[in-house]
């Protein structure tokens, strides 16, 4: 049954295949090229300590930038995906730095 009338994707078929296949290429990108980022940004970030989260958000956003001179027509994407990739870590960052705490309460 397809979602929408006419020779459109039907809900089971050929759309699936093509939402397992961009998530494929995008996890394949954000492990090529969203891990690197994110560890250059933490060293360079980690020296300012007062605006670590703002120079690490800079740092990201900056390298989503540059694929608009490799891939113009990819670099909205790009650019959002390195902003959501930006805020998990960022809570990522929190949730460690809260388990941290607790757990010198615990004890």
């Amino acid at each position: 049954m397809a979602m929408i009338k006419g020779d459109s994707y039907s809900a089971g078929g050929e759309l699936s295949l093509f939402i397992l296949l961009v998530f494929f290429f995008s996890l394949f990108g954000n492990f090529l090229y969203g891990l690197p980022v994110s560890l250059i940004a933490e060293v360079i970030s980690m020296r300012f300590s007062s605006m670590r989260a703002w120079i690490s958000g800079f740092i990201h956003i900056g390298f989503g930038e540059v694929t608009y001179f490799i891939f113009p027509g990819y670099s909205l994407g790009a650019i959002c995906c390195a902003v959501i990739f930006f805020l998990i870590d960022e809570r990522m960052r929190k949730n460690s730095k809260e388990k941290l705490i607790m757990g010198l309460f615990v004890r």
